[in-house]
């Protein structure tokens, strides 16, 4: 299969899987999620995004693992849209050119993330952590090159997703220890 009907297969699992309604978990899933989120650069964001995407009460590390790549895949794909309408409306060319470095950036950490998402469906778990892993540059770079630069929105969406692949990370670390 393409690249394309990959995509398509797994954007499909992302529409059905924002119609369940989200639930708390148990204490052992809290204190997984605790524990997973003591290793983020942002403990509160992490901890509300595990719990508004819970979809049973018991999750295990596969679960969460699951709730973060789901999130860091649909966060890239909205901040890349984000940076393409920012690019395509800025005047002046320097600034365009730094879009258009932003914008190969996020979509080779699409990529991967994709390569990411249907190695979790095969659960190789080991692969997966290697294609996040490789997420983690190209957002870093696109945070550094608009550091010095006022930027409302990319910024935080940066700070959003080095928080999402941290998480995808620590959750998935746990299911191959």
């Amino acid at each position: 299969m393409d690249f394309i009907h990959w995509f398509l297969i797994f954007s499909e699992w992302l529409i059905v899987l924002s119609f369940i309604q989200p639930t708390l978990g148990d204490d052992p899933t809290q204190a997984l999620i605790n524990k997973i989120c003591r290793q983020t650069p942002d403990y509160e964001f992490c901890t509300n995004v595990f719990n508004k995407n819970l979809h049973s009460p018991i999750t295990n590390a596969v679960g969460l693992t699951q709730i973060a790549l789901t999130r860091s895949l649909e966060n890239s794909t909205n901040t890349r849209i984000f940076i393409q309408k920012k690019e395509a409306s800025e005047k002046n060319k320097e600034m365009r050119d730094l879009y258009e470095i932003c914008n190969a950036g996020y979509r080779a950490a699409m990529e991967v993330l994709i390569n990411a998402a249907l190695e979790f469906a095969s659960r190789n778990y080991r692969i997966m952590l290697n294609f996040v892993s490789e997420s983690e540059k190209p957002i870093s770079d696109c945070q550094k090159i608009f550091s010095g630069i006022i930027q409302i929105g990319l910024k935080e969406r940066n700070r959003q997703m080095e928080i999402l692949i941290s998480m995808t990370l620590a959750s998935g670390r746990l299911i191959v220890t």
